[in-house]
């Protein structure tokens, strides 16, 4: 188990400050099954902004390599995603929990020089077998030269610190343990880490960061070398039954001498056990500090309470702190339940959080969730999840000794107000706790934001809760809000043809408004839906819709007229194996004003499919292999990873046909780049009704095909077959010295082509490309040995620039547009065919280089609103 847990653990980042960019960083993700485990980051964002803004966030591996992963509405993985967020917009966006355990990092360039215009924030779950376990929320972690982390690895707790260099150079890094009464434990260590790499661990135990520390409780002093910064946040967790609990990282240079903690609760859940708060002191300083703890209730008065040693039922106390020590100090739980907030000041610079921990009736350990202390804010956003088993639930305290009132809005993922706006009063020093769904009644099944206004300002916690298992996860709160009305998203795509650009030409296009097909997708019995497309039809238009997996729904634009809605989705299973199912609505839906029509999938009776691929140890060194199965009308596609010896098992609906490839990563040529190789299995596989298939194969013999083709071009081998859809492909990237070198199977016939990026630097993004493949139509050669071909082009020259705007009908610009060109006579020369396209700015400009030439397609594609 440990090795799971690590994943889920502190969080600390590196990075030279040679950054321009707005930065948010993530110094830990992690997505991947092992042992009946799946592990899933959601990443949470926020536009807080009147004016739409456009991210990118970049995910790498341990190593520092690119980490791509398959995120919410993506249909393939991907190491970086530009993420354009319009007014008021929030977006939820996870993992998919497939493939092999891997971890990383995360980080987040925005395009606004205003840190408050965008908020970026995670949830790291685990589900067993495919039911939910546990999760914990973690915001972005900015960056320090020191930390102070509390820890805590006293009885069946553990604290980790998972360490990821952002910048170009090494890191060195040093840790110093410190107990509470402030003495130092065992010597300083040093740790190093090259550029992006990244490292968990546990603060103690074997083969840990401590290894000859067993337990401990005090605080872990993390500090950079020289032009090195530090991002650091901690989760404290338990082993049986699983949890993590978010921990504060302290800056020294953020420690003060007053706080707020906006909620604090004790004594007798009805039906659920007893509830403590514990509360975590740690002193910055050399010098002693003594704490002031000050509790208030719901109605500002006193709110007593009993932490044994400390306070006995009273409403204040004090906590005497040495240099460099620190207290954990829990509540009692006696008493009826009761909750209220804590003002605490400090004679020296010190950091405060607090954890909420939940007892069952016997004093056994159930959840917990740990919280920070609170700024105050006048105007504030959180994020808000009440679909499925969540709901959130949100506590404000007054630390002013004046009355408070506060307004409440909820937002749904658009930025579109959902229900009137709600006002609330609270008296000097009070408290309010409710789920969001009390505040704001009848929003159950929604994601969104929820934005509070208050005068004089107030300070909030908001927390996810999962029903069951009962699980708390702490979600950020932040300043600043979108007051503004949200512009129409029910935007409807364009397309201009046959356009001519001989010299630098504008063209702008205004996006009409569309209708709202909508609906619930609802799985079979027993069944999850992990991710889904909808695709409504009429004649030779298509129009592909959104899905929230989080509540089932699905939305599509789409002019008035009658539609065949289909939809593709992806079952939740436990084994391992991506599962791609297909279903049609069996009747055509008109469409004249906005329409709902819910979806009833049919259950998926599925037959055990079982296999080995012989022989890839004969390959050169290379990463995982996977494979592929598709049937013949391709409704059905399902891919699962081969095992060290070549075995696999995953299960296929019955009563049909299949074709199957085999797929293997970065196989190791010499001379050349790593190559994607793919191999189709020499026969097809009938799968019936019920029982179990095996499929027996082994990697065929092979043959080099090697030649010329520009620097950085990637040369696709495609076997060719009747279904060139259906059809794997092999890949490799072309050397510095334009020359590739690929592994293919003999005796089989390929389609021989090449693309090549005309502008890889022209924004550092990457949201902009231009691609010619070549040659057109492909070559055709049946490989029946060792081969040489070489692939070139054209000289191309005479770019130009095209530039215009996307707008809505009220004139304003649409962001995150997609505008693709392409022509198949570029330059008027034939041969080759030419891709291009860019993402609207955040006003709905555009503007890039293209070649001169003629027949140009252009399509212009709004971003899709969220059900």
């Amino acid at each position: 188990m440990k090795r799971f847990l690590c994943l889920l653990l502190t969080f600390a980042a590196f990075c030279l400050p040679v950054c321009a960019e707005t930065l948010y960083y993530l110094p830990h993700i992690a997505n991947g099954q092992s042992g009946g485990l799946s592990i899933r980051t959601t990443f949470i964002l926020l536009n807080r902004s009147s004016a739409a803004q456009q991210l990118h966030l970049n995910l790498t591996k341990d190593n520092g390599q690119p980490f791509p992963v398959t995120l919410t509405g993506y249909a393939s993985p991907q190491s970086t995603y530009l993420l354009t967020l319009n007014p008021g917009q929030t977006r939820f966006l996870q993992t998919d929990g497939n493939g092999s355990l891997a971890s990383g990092a995360a980080y987040a360039q925005a395009y606004s020089n205003n840190r408050e215009d965008v908020g970026l924030s995670a949830v790291f779950s685990i589900y067993q077998n495919g039911r939910f376990a546990t999760e914990a929320g973690v915001g972005d972690s900015q960056t320090s030269g020191d930390f102070i982390i509390p820890v805590d690895s006293q009885g069946p707790f553990n604290t980790g610190v998972a360490i990821f260099n952002a910048g170009g150079a090494e890191a060195q890094f040093s840790m110093r343990l410190f107990n509470e009464s402030g003495q130092q434990i065992g010597s300083e260590h040093w740790y190093t880490l090259v550029p992006g790499g990244h490292m968990a661990k546990f603060v103690t135990g074997a083969n840990e960061y401590f290894p000859s520390v067993a337990s401990h409780r005090g605080i872990l002093w993390l500090t950079g070398g020289q032009g090195i910064n530090v991002s650091a946040l901690t989760i404290r967790q338990i082993a049986n039954p699983l949890s993590f609990t978010t921990l504060p990282a302290v800056p020294v240079t953020g420690t003060r001498r007053s706080f707020n903690l906006p909620h604090v609760g004790n004594g007798q859940v009805s039906g659920l056990g007893v509830l403590k708060t514990t509360f975590v002191f740690f002193n910055a300083s050399t010098g002693s500090a003594t704490a002031t703890v000050t509790l208030t209730r719901d109605d500002g008065t006193p709110f007593p309470v009993t932490i044994p040693g400390v306070a006995n039922n009273t409403g204040t106390f004090q906590v005497n702190l040495p240099g460099h020590g620190s207290a954990f100090l829990q509540t009692d739980g006696t008493g009826d339940l009761a909750a209220g907030s804590a003002r605490i000041t400090a004679t020296a610079n010190i950091g405060v959080s607090g954890i909420f921990t939940l007892y069952d009736e016997q004093g056994n350990f159930r959840t917990e969730a740990g919280v920070g202390e609170s700024a105050t804010f006048d105007t504030l956003t959180l994020p808000v999840d009440t679909t499925g088993n969540f709901n959130t639930g949100v506590a404000l305290f007054n630390p002013n000794s004046t009355p408070l009132g506060a307004t409440m809005r909820f937002l749904d993922l658009n930025g579109d107000p959902v229900a009137p706006a709600d006002t609330i009063q609270l008296p000097g020093y009070g408290h309010r706790a409710r789920y969001v769904t009390e505040f704001v009644p009848g929003q159950l099944n929604r994601q969104g934001s929820l934005i509070v206004e208050a005068t004089p300002p107030v300070v909030a916690v908001a927390l996810r809760q999962y029903a069951d298992p009962l699980v708390f996860s702490t979600l950020p709160v932040l300043e600043n809000a979108f007051l503004g009305q949200a512009r129409a998203s029910a935007l409807l795509p364009r397309n201009r043809t046959e356009i001519e650009v001989a010299s630098s030409t504008t063209v702008d296009v205004d996006l009409p408004v569309g209708l709202k097909l909508s609906g619930t997708i609802s799985p079979a019995a027993g069944q999850q839906i992990a991710s889904a497309e909808v695709t409504a039809t009429s004649g030779q238009n298509k129009f592909i819709g959104s899905f929230n997996p989080a509540n089932n729904q699905y939305l599509v634009i789409v002019p008035s007229g009658q539609y065949t809605v289909s939809v593709r989705y992806k079952p939740v299973f436990s084994s391992g194996a991506d599962l791609s199912l297909s279903y049609t609505y069996p009747s055509v839906v008109p469409v004249a004003s906005a329409t709902v029509r819910d979806l009833s999938l049919p259950s998926a009776d599925l037959t055990s499919v079982k296999g080995q691929v012989s022989g890839l140890g004969l390959l050169p060194a290379h990463g995982e292999a996977r494979v592929h199965f598709w049937s013949t009308d391709r409704g059905t596609e399902s891919s699962t990873l081969l095992d060290a010896t070549g075995a696999f098992a995953l299960a296929l609906p019955g009563s049909e046909e299949y074709s199957a490839s085999v797929v293997v990563q970065d196989v190791q040529i010499p001379e050349a780049k790593p190559e994607q190789l793919a191999f189709l299995l020499p026969k097809t596989v009938t799968v019936p009704a019920s029982g179990e298939v095996v499929v027996a194969a082994s990697l065929p013999p092979m043959r080099t095909l090697r030649g010329s083709s520009p620097a950085g071009s990637k040369v696709r081998a495609v076997e060719s077959q009747p279904d060139s859809e259906s059809s794997p492909f092999s890949q490799q990237t072309s050397s510095e010295e334009a020359t590739y070198r690929m592994t293919l199977v003999k005796d089989r016939t390929y389609k021989l082509s090449a693309t090549l990026d005309l502008f890889p630097n022209a924004f550092a993004g990457g949201d902009e490309f231009g691609v010619i493949t070549f040659p057109v139509p492909a070559e055709s050669l049946t490989l029946g040995g060792d081969a040489v071909r070489d692939l070139s082009h054209g000289e191309i020259a005479n770019q130009v620039t095209i530039q215009g705007r996307v707008r809505r009908p009220d004139g304003s610009g649409v962001a995150g547009c997609l505008v693709l060109l392409s022509s198949n006579v570029p330059l008027g020369m034939s041969g080759f065919n030419y891709n291009a396209g860019i993402t609207t700015d955040s006003e709905g400009y555009y503007s890039f280089n293209i070649l001169k030439g003629g027949n140009y397609s252009i399509s212009f594609i709004p971003p899709r609103p969220m059900p």
